[in-house]
């Protein structure tokens, strides 16, 4: 299901909810109309109960029916939350999708012809692994990063240079003398005169050599080194999705912030699957990563990250954004309860070392216990 259909599914369901809840009200206003003022101390009357669920016929109290009722504005509540957030993701996202399509699009233009930088040139790097490798030299869960320096203008960032190194082996650079168009998202680190970055980066410049080919999109965590004669050359790479933090002034003129960062320290967890219910995509004893950052570029407060090898659990392609629990300036818990149907994702709860995800599929429900 895309974003749009996410989004508009929930504003159906939203507004189903509401039509469904008013029909509740006025039929608890009409019980309690009838109501007489003498008598027994509690009225009973018959009463249809709208909510999540479905409807519920059956005899209820007036004070069972308004509980009722309060149920169901909360679930509206938070039917309608949830749409907006999807309906402001949808629209991120797709600004996403128009950077990287403009990219490609653009000729890389010669360092001669670039104007002078706005702002301070500033070394970046994003760390990743090798999910996947055509090439020979290069292994599987090789530790690597994307490194690059890039130049701060009044339009934006440009790269002067970007190569992928993995296991101490270069397997793509940058043409020598380009000015490298990217899209480069820029946001503050908590309490500190630094920045993490999120990037966007297609190399599609002509070229009469076979030389290795770069498309990266790190909120997608996602980098592939390519060559087009050469299939077996394909490395794809799991990259996290911000960057190391860069100290120094902003590069990114006018950058657009949604929200201050509430903590700052991201959480790493190294953890194993201690018991799974119903089929789960990984098995038992299975090793995970489990990551979580903070947020700037959207209105929650932190991205989620759980994989397991390179089994996606949690987080997957532009997913993962949740409201964390925050005690302290760090980030100690997080709860999910809708299922990918509803969001993209799994139902997730978070609380110190355990971790626990699980969803609906048309095999049945499965559940997923991790700790250290």
């Amino acid at each position: 299901m895309t974003f749009r259909d996410d989004r508009e599914a929930a504003h159906q369901r939203a507004e189903a909810l509401q039509q469904e809840l008013a029909e509740t009200r006025a039929k608890l206003a009409s019980i309690e109309a009838r109501r007489p003022s003498r008598g027994p101390a509690v009225a009973v009357a018959l009463v249809v109960v709208v909510g999540l669920a479905g409807v519920t016929v059956g005899v209820l109290s007036i004070a069972a029916a308004r509980a009722r009722t309060r149920a169901a504005l909360a679930a509206v509540a938070a039917q309608m939350e949830h749409a907006r957030k999807m309906e402001s993701a949808a629209r991120e996202r797709a600004r996403e999708e128009r950077s990287l399509a403009e990219l490609a699009a653009r000729p890389q233009r010669p360092a001669a012809e670039v104007d002078p930088p706005a702002a301070p040139v500033g070394s970046i790097t994003w760390r990743g692994v090798v999910d996947e490798s055509a090439d020979a030299s290069v292994r599987v869960g090789s530790p690597c990063a994307l490194e690059g320096d890039f130049i701060g203008r009044s339009s934006g960032a440009e790269a002067s240079r970007i190569l992928v190194r993995c296991g101490g082996r270069v397997i793509y650079e940058s043409p020598a003398g380009a000015a490298l168009r990217v899209g480069l998202r820029e946001g503050p680190v908590r309490n500190a005169a630094a920045h993490r970055y999120l990037l966007n980066f297609v190399d599609a410049a002509p070229s009469p050599d076979d030389r290795p080919r770069l498309t990266a999109s790190s909120v997608r965590h996602s980098v592939v080194v390519s060559r087009a004669r050469d299939a077996t050359a394909r490395v794809s790479i799991y990259l996290r999705d911000a960057s190391d933090p860069r100290e120094g002034p902003a590069l990114v003129a006018n950058q657009r912030v949604v929200r201050e960062p509430a903590f700052a320290a991201d959480v790493e967890r190294s953890l194993r699957v201690r018991g799974v219910r119903g089929r789960a995509p990984v098995a038992p004893g299975a090793r995970c990563s489990f990551s979580v950052r903070a947020v700037w570029e959207y209105p929650e407060t932190c991205r989620v990250a759980l994989r397991c090898g390179t089994t996606w659990v949690y987080g997957a392609r532009e997913a993962g954004y949740l409201t964390c629990e925050v005690r302290g300036g760090a980030a100690v818990g997080a709860l999910d309860l809708n299922p990918s149907s509803q969001g993209g994702d799994p139902r997730l709860t978070w609380e110190g070392s355990r971790v626990t995800a699980g969803d609906f599929a048309e095999s049945g429900a499965w559940e997923l216990v991790l700790g250290p």
